[in-house]
């Protein structure tokens, strides 16, 4: 049965008008309910499965949604647990942590310097890259501060000795 908006050229390939050309499809069956479908030929690959509608497609045991709503190692994305933050700091999938975000990410530096004193950090903890470097996390790159103000203070005291010029 073919569509309504197709028509059939004289080869006997079928097409539909738009405002840029003919759009040309290929006759298929669907493998779930089996009735003719039609799919667009660039779209049209040999081998692979085709359905007529998407809910066909979720019906066929070819098509599986096995990976929704897996996090961490079982996402089909998953890149090894490592990945870049926006500010330029290594995130690492640490999952069931204390500290960790939504994700289950945390900053690389701060699980390196909990593995150096060999205990989480409190939230109020500054871990600050020596060489201003920020995914250079070796532990003697690394120090830790009580606080933030303890951090800006080291900072700002940093700042004062660079502009003294001898």
């Amino acid at each position: 049965m073919l569509r309504k908006d197709l028509k059939v050229t004289k080869d006997g390939r079928f097409y539909r008008e738009n405002l840029y050309g003919r759009l040309y499809y290929i006759e298929t069956f669907c493998e779930t309910c089996g009735i003719i479908c039609y799919q667009q030929s660039p779209k049209f690959k040999k081998g692979h499965h085709h359905f007529c509608g998407h809910s066909c497609a979720g019906k066929s045991s070819y098509v599986t949604h096995s990976n929704k709503g897996k996090f961490g190692k079982d996402a089909h994305r998953w890149k090894g647990g490592k990945k870049l933050h926006n500010q330029g700091y290594i995130l690492v999938y640490s999952k069931g942590h204390p500290n960790a975000n939504n994700h289950g990410y945390m900053m690389e530096h701060r699980l390196v310097m909990e593995k150096h004193l060999g205990r989480y950090l409190t939230k109020e903890e500054r871990v600050h890259h020596k060489n201003g470097i920020k995914n250079d996390n070796r532990v003697e790159n690394l120090q830790l501060f009580k606080n933030r103000s303890e951090h800006i203070t080291y900072h700002r005291k940093l700042d004062k000795r660079r502009k003294v010029k001898c």
